[in-house]
């Protein structure tokens, strides 16, 4: 009896490791739904993957299986599986991935629940033999919901991940896969193709593809992803969809994909290969800008800066770009990474940090210009000039003065996302309440302000605080060497935030946020703590600052992932409370901080509890009165 298809799913087969493949064949033979077909593309194997694609199609009828006499390259073998595709959704699955038993059956629900969205994705899981981690492909804030393929610009830009959902078949026959084996990832391609030939797009927040990352034969792990093979591609991309004159909105979308794309490989080059790849690259980007494309929308300020100067010199910028980066000196040196620049005449040697010329050495015969001084004396000398030329007390002063002391005598509550936080259900009445990272969607609590750090952290829902009505903090890394999980500026601009400091450069800890940033001995509960401090707060409670946001640091409730940092992050964390207590004696002594239920937090401030009746009680060991919650 003939079943009526509804997802086709593709998988192309050719050399890999047969334990890889028959564990993606496993895991297809698992799924839930039957009313689908597994059409397993043999592109020219010549391993035993032929006889394992042979027993999985006698074993279950829903597998298909298609011979190719040769290698068809990856486009070709897709659109030959495209061809004879029955159903009404087409899915991707590569050789070397694996499948959750109700990933199709879940798709197809709400394919079948909104049957105007052209394309349903998922979550994924990155897997090796050691681990298997949760990969969001965007934000939650996109999830979960039916979105025009315009409101979600990210999608396109990011990673493709093309196997970790079903696309209409009306939707993607139009244009099928690229067969020019010459052209590096096809993928983005398809990707791009479908995201432009859609109308409608749903991304589902379950996990349900896994995604191998320890493949040693995949192309991304032989080397085939070198800077000048990507250029085909660049050009490529280029030529297909600039000549899409209806759509600019997709053709800025495009211009910043090849952006990233070429710059995520040009710095491994070396100058003369960097040289001749920019002058082909300048090109591409002299196009873009002559229509109008590179704008402020998807691109920050230092990234235009970058795009016009390749644009217009770009041999220029390969030969000489790296003398302006800003040297990082380690260990004694530390305290001025990034703010040194040198600059040499016939007889001096000159120092700057920040612009502001500090340092002065006369050269003479025995002298050298690469000859070392003594950077300890140096920091010594200049301290002062460092303090008040540098960035970051501009930024500071601008966005804290206008709040020194205007909590004076009031509570404020540091909300984190620890499980002890849930216990915070009555309000401490009149208090100011403050949200670290994704606290703030505790819906119970309306939070005056939110503060936010390590994008890598918090790139996943960052953006559900756009519409959030409150101050917004987003903070950044003041020494060189987090530069790689700063906040964007662009998401910043989007969210209506103030970019604040973390992580002083100093030795010196300052007592007012307005001048420099308290360290943040890895939790953004200390910048936090120290603004409310600043803001002259009578009484600072703490609520689920011990935990991490899965458990309770000492590792109970812990994730695996979490667990495997423990050891160095929390025990910094602690530190950090310690540090912290003694700042706010030194510094604040008016103001007196309270945790609220704390677990591994317990002892290092005055504790109190909540009981059945609504009350916070002082830890039995501290003989004082109750606190009333209301």
């Amino acid at each position: 009896m003939s079943r009526d298809i509804k997802v086709s799913v593709l998988t192309p087969i050719y050399n890999h490791k047969i334990e890889y493949v028959r564990e993606c064949l496993e895991s297809l033979r698992a799924q839930t739904m039957q009313d689908i077909e597994f059409i397993l593309i043999d592109n020219g194997a010549t391993d035993e993957s032929k006889a394992l694609i042979s027993e999985f199609e006698q074993s279950d009828s829903r597998f298909r299986v298609i011979h190719l006499k040769e290698n068809q390259g990856y486009g070709g073998a897709m659109n030959a599986g495209l061809d004879v595709a029955k159903g009404d959704y087409i899915g991707i699955v590569e050789s070397d991935d694996k499948a959750e038993p109700n990933m199709y059956e879940k798709l197809y629900s709400v394919a079948e629940k909104y049957p105007e969205v052209d394309i349903v994705k998922c979550n994924i899981f990155s897997f090796n033999k050691d681990k298997r981690t949760k990969c969001s492909i965007l934000s939650s804030v996109y999830q979960e919901r039916v979105l025009e393929s315009q409101e979600i610009p990210d999608y396109a830009i990011k990673g493709a991940t093309i196997w970790a959902g079903i696309y209409k078949k009306s939707c993607i026959s139009k244009f099928g896969f690229i067969t020019d084996k010459n052209i590096i990832f096809p993928d983005l391609i398809f990707h791009l193709k479908s995201y432009m030939s859609s109308k409608y797009i749903y991304l589902c927040n379950d996990y349900l593809l896994n995604y191998r990352t320890d493949n040693n034969n995949s192309s991304v792990n032989q080397g085939k992803y070198t800077a000048f093979n990507i250029l085909k591609t660049l050009e490529y991309l280029s030529a297909e969809f600039l000549n899409n004159e209806k759509n600019t909105y997709i053709n800025e979308i495009v211009c910043k994909r090849v952006y990233r794309l070429c710059m995520d490989h040009v710095d491994k080059l070396n100058r003369l290969a960097k040289a001749i790849y920019l002058k082909r690259i300048s090109i591409i980007f002299r196009l873009y800008l002559s229509k109008g494309l590179v704008s402020n929308e998807f691109f920050n300020n230092s990234e235009l800066k970058r795009y016009n100067k390749i644009a217009k010199h770009p041999i220029l910028y390969a030969l000489f770009h790296h003398q302006k980066r800003k040297t990082v000196y380690v260990n004694k040196k530390k305290y001025l990474a990034g703010l040194i620049t040198k600059k040499y005449t016939p007889d001096k040697k000159k120092v700057y940090i920040c612009g502001i010329q500090v340092y002065t050495k006369k050269l003479n015969n025995s002298s050298s210009q690469s000859k070392n001084f003594d950077y300890n004396r140096l920091r010594k000398e200049v301290r002062s000039e460092i303090i008040y030329t540098n960035t970051i007390m501009q930024q500071h002063r601008k966005i804290f003065l206008p709040y020194k002391n205007v909590f004076k005598n009031r509570d404020i509550v540091v909300v984190a996302g620890g499980p002890s936080a849930v216990k915070y259900t009555n309000l401490i009445d009149g208090a100011i309440h403050i949200a670290l990272n994704k606290a703030f969607r505790n819906t119970d609590i309306k939070f005056d302000f939110i503060f936010m750090q390590d994008y890598y952290a918090v790139q996943n829902y960052i953006l559900e605080t756009v519409d959030y009505d409150c101050v917004k903090f987003f903070g950044a890394f003041s020494t060189p060497y987090y530069q790689s999980i700063i906040i964007p500026d662009n998401i910043v601009e989007k969210c209506n935030a103030l970019r604040y400091y973390s992580n002083s450069p100093f030795d010196t800890i300052y007592k007012d946020i307005d001048i420099a940033p308290l360290m943040d001995f890895s939790s953004v509960a200390f910048p936090a703590i120290h603004f409310a401090l600043y803001t002259g707060a009578k009484r600072i409670f703490l609520v689920g600052c011990d935990c991490s946001s899965d458990g309770y640091s000492d590792g109970t409730k812990q994730s695996a992932l979490s667990l495997s940092c423990i050891e160095d992050c929390h025990k910094n964390m602690f530190k950090g409370y310690k540090l912290v207590k003694e700042f706010a004696e030194r510094n604040y002594p008016e103001t007196e901080i309270i945790s609220i239920n704390p677990v591994n937090l317990k002892g290092y401030f005055k504790d109190i509890y909540t009981d059945e009746n609504n009350m916070l009680h002082l830890d039995e060991n501290v003989n004082e009165e109750v606190l009333r919650v209301n």
